[in-house]
């Protein structure tokens, strides 16, 4: 009763007091005469409204009696207003008895917002009413909520400039009227004719449409905002968002949002609409189109003011963009070079003197450009005797910021063109600047920048069919074998950097000393010429060493299907990304021998096209340069996007149309029944395979890696780190830690394993704690313990070459149910030493300061009840000095 009619009273939190005290009360305390006395001129009404207190109509009745009297105290309410409100609602309950004689406008009122119509006649007393009956009372309680539909409808029909006469009444406008019976003339008995009528005319409208109605109808202020800027280009104002954004409460959504709510309304309001149903017609196709047009209009709506303040900004500082602008294009320099700090990026800078010294780099030269859209307006005209006549100053403007956007967009194009040239290894722009100055000069330096390329391409083209070992290595990597060749000095980085190059082609390779090598002309133009220079030099390095091959023994059950033929493609598909070693190792086992680093492309993320353009002619081209019996095997293609797969797709058709003795499997994995156009194109050379066996998979791996064990335990602290010590010393080794955390990925667990130097002294102790990544960890894994060489095209690591092996210990960190070790399948082939708890291995340090002899002595006085007469101190002249006793 105090929460659902006294809410509002002055002294409400009085009685609502006093019901908390009673929470505790016994049932012998709520009995007793005197307990509710506080409450004695209440209850009379509480118990008679107890049987309405989830009756709409009695509440609606209180809420207008409320309203006439403004009541403002609890006492009040219950003693003088409540019997008005049941005398009123007694009398409503008798109206209704000859229902059919009343007017819409008398009731209506009522009836607001009821949910159940039976629940309400059953309250008033009514038993087994007609249907017509129910459905007008139905129709009656959702009056109020029609007539808020369709004025904001008529609003909507108002912004769309849809002609409105309140004297030649359209099927809209009678409606309201009808709904809102201002002449009081409605009978209830017209109220389903009215709901009929209207049906008619809104049946096809569903509750998006209604709900895109009602935001636009609240949003007419953010309206009048867009039909002033309707004749400007908005496309670019995201680029403003950072620079003016309200103390950032606009976020690039908003923005986003404004611009494609422009779009589309302003397409909208240039449509002829004649009438409320062309406005319907228009606003569902919308919805269907775009379903969620009715939220952005609400987010630009609550940001109206937020985005009016952006946009004035922006627009006020044109000035100041429109003088940039020229002087870029006047007197700007834009300078390209190589990038020092990414090395294998070109960088752009322009350059202008003005009142000061000016120069933007790439992203602020692109701010520009967005801030030049956007200050760009139709040009003007005036009239002049009846003829346009253009605006000199604004046609000067336009066309200096046309200018100025062809130079962006040139400048875009050049850092390209620019950047390819230094990752494809280009000599000539190892060391690379160059100053552009004006439109024209842009121009023409791009067409020679891309003549450059194509000219450099076919150069390398044919540098890899003269000579094969060229294909083994990406071009940063030629470009190590040069400094390395021309070099007058040694250089301890680049020497070992080659070094590891020539062991991924053969551990039995050396490389040769420097002053045995066919010199190199520091100042020759001729690129095709130090290409095949470079590559009769590797070619001289690995012509008389055998090629490597490791004999793969005959373990377990091989998958027979799993066999590459000779000239035909073999492409493995399968649903799960655990499996792909699996199907490696099957390709290989049937091809009796492991894999070799050369033969074996893995792809990430961040694969590039060269990696995979190398390696396929590395496969095409082996037949005829001693290797005719090498498989060669992509796998994890489904990384790559959609560019790169069409352009390996390409590539694959394109060289297979040339040769037809080549060994190449392709392995992409479909998860959650994905499509890949890899899988599409080859469709007819598509295997379905889950690879080897986990059994045949521990075979081989335990009989290949003898010195690798996988250490876990049940849980945290069981001691695995000191077993890996105790295990390593025992062999004579030092522990050199390798750790797997966090977000790594694969590319950073190569640039860090590069830099993991092992000494001959050490063992490699590989500690991984909950990797985000684990699919990149398991892949690492695989890798490094099947090639002895893990590698990305900027990083390539090994594990150093040894006459005695090299001991690796996997810690895997102990997760529930063993997660962590679960999405490792590689940990899972390996020997394994899995720690559980034993009282008998809990190992004691007699160190007095670690944590288990602090913790015992705690415990030793609480034993012999003396930890609160004694101290336990470890830092004064009265500290401990001799652990507990075992």
């Amino acid at each position: 009763f105090y929460g659902r009619f006294c809410s509002a009273a002055h002294d409400i939190d009085d009685y609502i007091q006093q019901l908390q005290f009673s929470d505790g009360v016994n049932l012998n305390q709520a009995i007793a005469p005197d307990f509710w006395a506080f409450h004695e001129k209440t209850l009379d009404s509480t118990r008679r409204c107890y049987k309405y207190h989830q009756s709409q109509t009695f509440l609606n009745i209180f809420e207008v009696c409320y309203e006439e009297d403004a009541a403002t105290k609890v006492e009040y309410i219950a003693q003088k207003l409540m019997p008005i409100v049941f005398e009123r609602y007694d009398a409503l309950v008798e109206q209704f008895r000859d229902w059919e004689k009343l007017k819409s406008s008398d009731t209506s009122l009522y009836w607001k917002n009821v949910m159940n119509v039976n629940e309400e006649l059953e309250l008033m007393g009514y038993q087994h009413q007609t249907d017509k009956f129910i459905k007008t009372l139905d129709h009656l309680s959702k009056i109020p909520h029609w007539i808020e539909r369709l004025e904001q409808l008529e609003k909507v029909a108002y912004i769309f400039n849809v002609p409105r006469n309140k004297e030649k009444e359209d099927w809209l406008l009678k409606s309201i009227r009808l709904l809102k019976d201002e002449d009081c003339g409605v009978e209830l008995v017209q109220i389903i004719n009215i709901f009929e009528f209207l049906d008619k005319n809104l049946s096809t409208v569903n509750e998006n449409c209604w709900k895109l109605i009602t935001e636009l109808s609240n949003a007419d202020n953010f309206i009048d905002f867009l039909k002033n800027i309707a004749d400007h280009d908005i496309t670019n104002l995201i680029n403003g968002v950072d620079d003016h954004s309200d103390e950032n409460l606009i976020q690039e959504d908003t923005v986003t949002s404004l611009i494609q709510v422009k779009q589309f309304l302003m397409c909208l309001m240039k449509k002829n609409m004649d009438t409320v149903a062309d406005v319907l017609k228009v606003l569902l196709n919308v919805i269907k189109t775009n379903p969620t047009l009715g939220d952005k209009i609400s987010l630009c709506s609550n940001s109206n003011m937020a985005l009016q303040n952006m946009y004035n900004n922006i627009s006020n500082r044109g000035e100041v963009t429109k003088e940039k602008i020229k002087n870029a294009v006047k007197n700007g320099i834009y300078t390209f070079k190589r990038d020092e700090k990414e090395g294998d990026k070109c960088q752009v800078i322009l350059e202008y003197t003005s009142k000061t010294n000016m120069q933007y780099n790439l992203n602020e030269i692109f701010d520009l450009r967005g801030g030049a859209l956007l200050i760009a307006t139709p040009k003007t005209t005036v009239r002049i005797n009846d003829d346009c006549v253009v605006n000199d100053k604004d046609e000067e403007m336009s066309n200096i910021i046309d200018d100025f956007i062809v130079q962006v967009d040139t400048a875009q194009e050049i850092f390209n063109v620019g950047s390819v040239l230094i990752q494809m290894g280009h000599f000539g722009y190892r060391i690379y600047e160059q100053k552009l100055h004006g439109t024209e000069s842009m121009i023409n330096y791009l067409k020679s920048l891309k003549n450059e390329l194509d000219e450099w391409k076919e150069i390398v083209d044919k540098a890899h069919e003269f000579c094969y070992y060229l294909t083994f290595f990406s071009s940063r990597h030629i470009l190590a074998f040069y400094d390395y060749f021309t070099s007058e000095k040694l250089d301890k980085e680049n020497n070992e950097e080659c070094k590891i190059l020539i062991r991924f082609v053969n551990s039995k390779a050396q490389l040769p000393p420097r002053e045995g090598v066919q010199k190199i002309p520091h100042e020759s133009n001729d690129y095709l010429e130090i290409l095949c220079v470079i590559g009769n030099e590797l070619e001289r390095i690995f012509k008389n060493v055998p090629k490597q091959s490791r004999k793969l023994k005959a373990l377990g059950q091989h998958v027979k299907s799993d066999i590459v033929t000779k000239g035909k493609l073999f492409v493995a598909a399968c649903n799960n990304a655990s499996l792909v070693s699996n199907i490696i190792m099957s390709l290989f086992a049937n091809h009796g021998s492991y894999p070799e680093p050369w033969q074996l492309l893995i792809c990430t993320s961040s694969t590039t096209i060269e990696e995979f353009t190398i390696f396929i002619k590395r496969s095409f081209f082996a037949s005829n340069n001693g290797y005719e019996n090498h498989l060669f095997c992509i796998a994890n293609l489904e990384l790559l996007d959609f560019e790169l797969q069409y352009s390996l797709v390409n590539q694959i058709k394109s060289m297979r149309d040339q040769t037809g003795k080549y060994l190449l499997a392709l392995i992409c994995c479909r998860e959650a029944g994905m499509h890949h156009h890899i899988l599409d194109q080859f469709s007819l050379d598509v295997h379905v395979t889950n690879g080897l066996s986990t059994e045949t998979m521990i075979e081989i791996y335990h009989n290949l890696c003898k010195n690798v064990i996988a250490v876990s335990s049940d849980l945290s602290g069981q001691g695995k780190t000191e077993w890996i010590k105790e295990s390593s010393y025992k062999k004579k080794k030092i522990t050199h830690s390798f750790l797997i955390s966090d977000g790594i990925e694969y590319n950073r667990l190569v640039h860090q394993f590069k830099k993991c130097k092992l000494l001959p002294i050490e063992s490699l102790h590989i500690n991984i704690v909950s990797p985000d990544h684990p699919e990149d960890v398991n892949m690492f894994l695989f890798e490094l313990l099947t090639l002895g060489i893990v590698s990305t095209n900027d990083n390539i690591a090994c594990l150093p070459s040894s006459e005695t092996p090299i001991h690796i210990f996997i810690e895997i960190a102990s997760t529930t149910e063993q997660r962590l070790r679960s999405s490792l399948p590689m940990v899972g082939f390996l020997l394994s030493e899995h720690l559980s708890w034993n009282i008998s291995n809990l190992k004691i340090s007699r160190e007095i300061h670690s944590p288990i002899q602090i913790v015992c002595h705690y415990l030793n006085l609480y034993e012999s009840m003396e930890i609160d007469t004694k101290e336990i101190l470890f830092r004064t002249d009265d500290a401990i000095k001799e652990p507990l006793p075992l």
